[in-house]
């Protein structure tokens, strides 16, 4: 039986981590994409943003959040968190918003189109 250093188990975490944030980078990119064409239609079509407008509120404290603590480690004031800790909190919110997006605007979505469609045969 191999004995793991804990060396070895923080690299195999930071290794986790870089490809939890590679995997949040593709979907945010995808997500803010599509959001951004579903605002601009409902835009045109003069309807009411609903959902979507909640999901750019979450954006926007989302950035303008992790934006500030990036600020503050670079300028390095001490926020009480070391940088692995909000790496950590980071992903997670960025995961939660788009479990959020998915189920509320997405899915939701498609179950709308789903329920509305007749087919006449």
């Amino acid at each position: 039986m191999e004995n793991y250093s804990s060396s070895s188990t923080d690299e195999m975490l930071e290794l986790l981590m870089i490809y939890l944030f590679l995997a949040e980078f593709a979907v945010g990119v995808i997500q803010l994409f599509g959001a951004i064409i579903r605002t601009a239609i409902l835009i045109i079509k003069n309807k009411p943003v609903g959902q979507l407008k909640s999901y750019w509120i979450m954006v926007l404290i989302y950035f303008l959040v992790f934006g500030i603590l990036y600020l503050l480690q670079q300028l390095s004031i001490n926020i009480g968190y070391n940088s692995s800790s909000i790496i950590i909190i980071w992903i997670s919110t960025a995961w939660l918003i788009a479990i959020w997006y998915c189920i509320n605007i997405v899915f939701k979505k498609t179950q709308y189109c789903q329920k509305n469609t007749t087919l006449n045969y």
